[in-house]
């Protein structure tokens, strides 16, 4: 992030940026989609822990003397975890790129750059990288 925002500086470049913060992003990961990738990603028996340690998970809600039925956990990376950013990361492999513009993702936050000498074509790439991605996230 930092070598593209000077190398637009030492060029000359106009560098347009958008940083986002993908609200609740390790809650949203749908463990079949996620487990559905590390298949095709790993050996079986890392898959199997993989599985092993998402599935099966349950919760119950305790509001005030009453109790709520258990109920099945389908989302979510369990944070705090040594391999939840891995995790995530993982499930986020895919997302498109564009050959205008530069990203970086630290966790659940992604930077997107286009230098250009020309502004509007800058922002024009921004754009269509915005565009891209919000049809993924809907999926």
């Amino acid at each position: 992030l930092v070598d593209s925002i000077s190398y637009s500086l030492e060029k000359k470049f106009i560098c347009t940026d958008a940083f986002l913060d993908l609200a609740q992003a390790f809650d949203r990961v749908l463990h079949k989609g996620l487990l559905y990738k590390l298949k095709s990603i790993f050996p079986s028996y890392y898959y199997l822990i993989f599985k092993s340690y998402l599935e099966d998970r349950h919760f119950v809600v305790r509001p005030g003397f009453s109790m709520s039925d258990i109920s099945p956990i389908c989302a979510g990376i369990p944070q705090g975890a040594v391999a939840a950013p891995l995790l995530f990361n993982l499930f986020i492999a895919d997302q498109p790129t564009t050959p205008n513009t530069i990203t970086d993702d630290f966790a659940d936050d992604k930077a997107l750059l286009a230098h250009q000498s020309n502004p509007e074509l800058a922002s024009h790439f921004i754009q269509q990288h915005l565009n891209l991605l919000s049809i993924w996230y809907k999926e």
